[in-house]
């Protein structure tokens, strides 16, 4: 949203070309002055905002974090609609 790849209102413009490349996943490795993120942005005055969620959002510390499940949980399959 911040950078404009999604609508804060119903009729809000919704730019294809900002976004977010995740370069390193949790737990990964990674060394000073290594890119976490790739940012696409087309307007400076969004990009401070994001940027500073990103930031925000990232914990470094030495030790890698623990391996997180691919699956958290399986959801029942629906019945199916006899009509269809």
């Amino acid at each position: 949203m911040a950078l404009g790849a999604g609508r804060d209102t119903v009729d809000g413009r919704v730019d294809p070309a900002v976004g977010l490349i995740i370069l390193r996943k949790v737990g990964e490795g990674v060394r000073s002055g290594e890119p976490l993120v790739r940012v696409h942005y087309n307007e400076e005055k969004r990009v401070e905002e994001a940027v500073a969620r990103i930031l925000h959002a990232y914990r470094i510390e030495s030790s890698p974090a623990p391996p997180r499940p691919l699956i958290y949980e399986e959801l029942p399959a629906r019945p199916r609609d006899p009509k269809q």
